[in-house]
């Protein structure tokens, strides 16, 4: 898949919204690591050169990243269970997931 200026705004304003939030609880890690990725894809938002040079997937990884970073710091305050807990990835979506904003299409913006 290419470049899509849709998903890469929306992308950009969940992260901007997350690192917001996540200050706002005293994530801060997750709050320093989603607002490096709201300003990465600001920042190839408004470059003059459209399609970036670089691959989508190196801005998947990114996101990939500030995910980790979210459970990571969410698991060590409590927030969240360990992983191995028992409670495994159903088919089913949880409630967050469920709620997540999606692009014009319905997509998840977020690559899993």
């Amino acid at each position: 898949m290419g470049w899509e200026r849709g998903r890469l705004e929306l992308l950009g304003q969940l992260a901007h919204r997350m690192a917001g939030s996540a200050g706002l609880y005293r994530f801060h890690a997750l709050s320093r690591s989603a607002a490096a990725l709201a300003d990465i894809v600001n920042r190839l938002r408004v470059d003059a050169a459209w399609p970036p040079t670089s691959a989508p997937g190196d801005l998947a990884r990114l996101a990939q990243a500030v995910r980790r970073t979210a459970r990571m710091e969410s698991q060590a305050t409590g927030a969240l269970p360990p992983p191995d807990s028992g409670r495994g990835r159903s088919a089913r979506p949880t409630a967050a997931e469920d709620a997540r904003p999606r692009d014009a299409e319905g997509r998840d913006p977020i690559p899993r």
